[in-house]
């Protein structure tokens, strides 16, 4: 879908070192802050293969970051090696949020999250559901 805009703006003369620029290069300290709690809080589960992480309501409003500024979490976890990145997140309306992503080809993240009522592509799926974010963390 970014590549679509991008040459919808190359074809109406925009510079591609701007787009480069607005796409990938610019963020705010705000979104920075908030990664950096994530980053913090990453877990190793060796045994399951799995990178893990969360986010809280509070680190949201703390940080100063929006729930936008949590888009490619999930997918810089990935980059650890590991079969899994896992991200939770606390939502306002009660429920949890969970983003998963995978470059493993022996995992399917869409068949995993459709058994969990979510549902994605193989490489990048979630899921949610109500309840505390704590319990999630703690099993």
């Amino acid at each position: 879908e970014t590549l679509h805009f991008a040459s919808i703006l190359l074809s109406a003369g925009a510079r591609l070192k701007d787009i480069t620029a607005h796409i990938s290069q610019l963020t705010s300290v705000a979104k920075l802050k908030l990664w950096g709690v994530a980053l913090s809080r990453i877990h190793q589960h060796p045994e399951l293969g799995i990178i893990s992480t969360y986010i809280t309501i509070a680190d949201i409003l703390q940080t100063g970051a929006s729930e936008e500024d949590i888009a490619g979490i999930a997918t810089l976890l990935s980059s650890i090696p590991s079969e899994m990145a896992v991200i939770a997140l606390e939502m306002p309306s009660g429920e949890v949020q969970v983003r998963m992503r995978t470059k493993s080809r022996a995992v399917n993240l869409s068949r995993l999250t459709s058994y969990l009522g979510g549902g994605g592509q193989k490489k990048s799926a979630g899921f949610s559901f109500k309840g505390s974010l704590n319990e999630f963390i703690t099993k």
